[in-house]
């Protein structure tokens, strides 16, 4: 397990990220051994990603899949290594400080989520927009199979649901606007569809028995960032939606520089 900050990254931690937002995400298939390597970016006035720490650890063995040999007490264990370091830098702003990010945005593991909250329990939390419409869409994808005009009117009733779950600053009104949607699916079924209509019914469980469990709504949601927002003291559209400055330096490392 190795955590990687060099002074100059150090000091672009305390610029860009203390009282500020992070990045944090995995990337897999850096080397050819079973090696996990985690980035932490920030964003710096030009709005472009700064790297300011590498976490490089080798999955377990036994684990059959590289990306899924780690968890949440290793990411715990490295983020707290790199905190301790950055609070004993004889260059932080003074020394009662101690290094806060107050915005953290992942995509949608679990894990990140939860080693960020144990290292930093005030942060607020958010989820990238992209990786989550990834996981609707690859939900979608899944239970409603069928080509007819019928499935792209149900489908599109969803994506229209979805948008509106992400736009919601109201929690309660999210579910009354899938029950909505769950009434119509059961109320307006032919026989010769109700294995659409299960379907569609089986993706507005995933939505309301999961993503819009209350703590997990707050991070995807308007509300969550304009929560974000407003403990950052920024505008609503500075805040992060996407972890794509960190997605992006993956492409380039792996594909220039590995």
């Amino acid at each position: 397990e190795v955590c990687i900050a060099n002074e100059a990254m150090q000091k672009a931690a305390w610029k860009y990220c203390h009282t500020s937002q992070l990045i944090l995400d995995g990337t897999f298939g850096v080397c050819d051994c079973k090696m996990l390597l985690f980035i932490v970016m920030g964003v710096d006035e030009r709005g472009h990603g700064v790297l300011v720490a590498f976490f490089l650890f080798s999955a377990p063995s036994g684990n059959r899949k590289t990306d899924a040999g780690y968890n949440t007490e290793i990411l715990e264990k490295l983020l707290l290594r790199w905190t301790t370091a950055l609070n004993a830098a004889d260059f932080k702003p003074s020394p009662e400080v101690s290094f806060t990010p107050k915005v953290a945005i992942t995509d949608t593991d679990l894990k990140e989520r939860n080693a960020l909250v144990r290292v930093f329990p005030e942060i607020w939390l958010l989820i990238c927009k992209f990786h989550l419409r990834q996981s609707w869409q690859n939900h979608r994808t899944r239970v409603l199979k069928g080509t007819s005009t019928l499935h792209a009117h149900v489908r599109t009733r969803l994506r229209q649901l979805e948008d509106e779950l992400i736009d919601s600053l109201n929690h309660s009104q999210g579910m009354v606007a899938i029950e909505c949607e769950r009434a119509l699916m059961t109320s307006k079924v032919d026989p010769q569809d109700a294995q659409l209509a299960a379907g569609a019914l089986e993706h507005l469980t995933y939505l309301s028995g999961y993503w819009m469990s209350e703590s997990l709504w707050r991070s995807w949601s308007a509300f969550g960032r304009q929560e974000a927002a407003h403990r950052l003291g920024f505008e609503v559209n500075m805040v992060l939606m996407t972890t794509n400055h960190l997605e992006s330096f993956n492409d380039i490392l792996k594909r220039k520089h590995l």
